[in-house]
């Protein structure tokens, strides 16, 4: 079905945190219609048979959005490009960018970067079945593409009008001490605004699922695990650009004169778990969390008051957060009844890692166990078994304790034991035959040439473990995009490459398992 100029329309304003058209949002939706008659060339055809989900009228608003961005100095674009920079030296990556590449305009290259992010990000794994399609940012079609769309935007550009009600709404006042209302910016920027609304597609698909799991549960119920759902979305999951989550983001886009610049960056770890009611006074509601120990007073104007008959040590869960030195309640809240026994019971691991992040000890004792793995391991970080039965074998006896049993349920397969520096032991499966180890007695004796790519791409393995094989077995001369011939643009961009296909695994968390040192001594 050919797109309408009503479905252009939608896509533009979905983009935008209010619903009314303006006279400025049918300026830009009359470029959104050019820029989609330009998709609908026949030469792009065999571009977009390769990707599902593509929208031709979506892609044309968020492009437009890029122009609108820079015209009217929303500063989302800019805080991309500033951060690239000052992570790796250059303004964007893939392209070389000469001197007619200029900072507060328009660019060619920028356009190009657009078109291959939108596609890429649109083929994520969590969200699509289907295996990722791997996309070359010098496709010819690609190029051509942008060539098209940035002759009606050069066209434009000293004739557009800037949105100064989106700048508004985007530039919060600096006297703004209200968490809701950061929340509620953040929340827009990563599920609406043209660079990060790949995060809704994320919440769409993990609110499906969450609906089907507890689909007998009471209606009021569903609703919290949806506000759950969208407020760990907004303040913990990284973005697919530079891994960076939303608090990160809006504090580059506002700027680092801005007042809030410092506590945006602060915000810190978003919590959910299981805490003790213990109280309330003029300020604060108070709770306490025993397996640390710790009390957290959270503050009344998060919480206008909690039910009149919940009892001091009734267990709830709950979502808090802390901002300007409070915590502030964020998320759900449910009710369990009276502590008793309900800790002891409790194994789990979200409880006993609530405040794991603040706890130095964690890194010390990942590093300790490093060397004693490879002191167990003669000196190598990796070991390969023919089956589950095999390494786990191989395991209990370092860590003296049982492996989880998603584990354990795959053990016909064949496994990789590799010790993380940064998380800890990491089990792989299925590449034995196609990593060339002297000590890998699976080896097949050929290398996949596909094989490095999928390792970059995967969310099943680390960076870590990327690193290594790349290292450790010449692989980095197989890192190419389709139709490359230098291998060149993968390992210049590996970096940025990793934290947009693993970003949910790029800054790891130790997943700490303790071990008698004197064991191995």
């Amino acid at each position: 079905m050919e797109p309408s100029n009503k479905s252009v329309s939608q896509a533009w304003m979905a983009y935008h945190p209010y619903t009314k058209e303006t006279s400025i949002d049918r300026y830009y939706i009359g470029i959104c219609i050019r820029v989609c008659d330009i998709l609908k060339g026949k030469q792009f055809k065999i571009l977009f048979d390769n990707f599902d989900h593509i929208a031709l009228t979506e892609l044309a608003a968020f492009l437009v959005c890029y122009f609108e961005d820079v015209i009217s100095d929303l500063g989302l674009w800019r805080a991309f490009r500033d951060e690239h920079e000052r992570l790796y030296g250059k303004r964007l990556p893939f392209y070389d960018l000469t001197d007619v590449y200029y900072e507060e305009e328009i660019n060619f290259e920028d356009v190009a970067f657009l078109i291959w992010y939108y596609l890429t990000c649109k083929q994520d794994p969590e969200t699509r079945e289907q295996n990722r399609c791997i996309l070359n940012p010098d496709t010819p079609q690609i190029l051509l593409m942008t060539e098209k769309v940035f002759a009606i935007f050069e066209e434009q550009y000293e004739s557009a009008v800037g949105n100064t009600a989106l700048r508004e709404f985007i530039m919060i006042p600096e006297e703004t001490d209200d968490f809701y209302e950061v929340r509620y910016r953040i929340q827009w920027l990563l599920t609406s605004s043209y660079l990060f609304h790949f995060m809704k597609d994320l919440l769409i698909f993990r609110s499906k699922k969450t609906f089907e799991e507890f689909k007998d549960w009471p209606s009021t119920y569903k609703t919290n695990l949806l506000n759950e759902l969208k407020d760990g979305i907004t303040l913990s999951e990284n973005t697919h650009l530079l891994a960076y989550k939303g608090h990160e983001w809006y504090a580059e886009i506002l700027g680092r004169q801005h007042s809030l610049y410092k506590p945006l960056k602060a915000i810190g770890r978003k919590r959910s778990g299981n805490l003790v009611y213990s109280g309330k006074s003029s300020g604060y509601i108070h709770f306490e969390h025993p397996p640390t120990g710790r009390k957290i007073d959270i503050t009344r104007r998060s919480m206008e008051d909690v039910d009149p008959h919940l009892l001091p040590g009734t267990v709830v869960t709950i979502g808090f957060v802390k901002w300007m030195g409070e915590w502030w309640f964020s998320g759900m809240m449910a009710v369990w009844g009276k502590e008793k026994d309900f800790f002891k019971a409790d194994k789990s691991l979200v409880s006993a890692s609530l405040f794991s992040d603040e706890n130095d000890e964690w890194k010390k004792t990942i590093d300790e166990q490093y060397h004693l793995f490879l002191k167990y391991n003669h000196s190598r970080p990796v070991a390969f078994f023919d089956s589950f039965f095999a390494a786990n074998s191989f395991v209990r006896e370092f860590m003296l304790q049982e492996i989880p049993p998603a584990i354990r349920e795959r053990s016909s397969d064949d496994f990789v034991v590799f010790f993380n520096k940064e998380a800890g032991i990491e089990f792989l499966t299925h590449i034995c035959p196609v990593i060339p180890d002297e000590n890998n007695n699976l080896y097949k004796g050929r290398v996949d040439p596909k094989f490095p790519m999928h390792l970059v791409m995967s969310n099943d393995c680390s960076c870590g473990f990327v690193n290594f094989t790349l290292d450790q077995y010449g692989f980095r001369k197989y890192l190419l995009f389709p139709g490359e011939r230098n291998a060149r643009l993968v390992p210049d961009n590996l970096d940025f490459l990793l934290r947009l296909y693993k970003r949910n695994g790029y800054f790891p968390e130790p997943q700490v398992h303790m071990v008698d040192s004197k064991h191995f001594r």
